[in-house]
């Protein structure tokens, strides 16, 4: 699909200087009316095109944003993940001691 878009681009845009070009060969035979109507063609053209590199650079800062979401909140759940594996590593030292105390009660007791 990208790739046919870039080809209609592309005829337009020879399409419009192939008129162009046979407008400066003529401006002095056609009337002033069709030297502006050929001028406004492509200005119009030119416009459409900048509109469609503004929708997808649009589109374009809408796709980032969206990844900038995801990695976020892959890295909220990274944060959480690594807290609560320091909450349940510090439960484990802490039952580790008391199961050294233990020991050592039972030892000396």
């Amino acid at each position: 699909m990208q790739a046919e878009v870039e080809r209609a681009r592309e005829d337009a845009q020879a399409q419009a200087a192939k008129l162009q070009e046979s407008a400066r060969g003529a401006e002095a035979k056609v009337s002033q009316w069709w030297v502006e109507m050929q001028q406004n063609w492509r200005d119009h053209t030119a416009k459409v095109s900048r509109d469609i590199e503004t929708r997808k650079q649009e589109h374009n800062v809408a796709r980032a944003a969206r990844e900038a979401d995801r990695a976020e909140a892959d890295a909220v759940a990274a944060v959480e993940f690594a807290l609560a594996a320091i909450e349940e590593a510090e439960y484990t030292v802490l039952d580790a001691r008391l199961a050294r105390m233990e020991a050592d009660e039972k030892a000396t007791g």
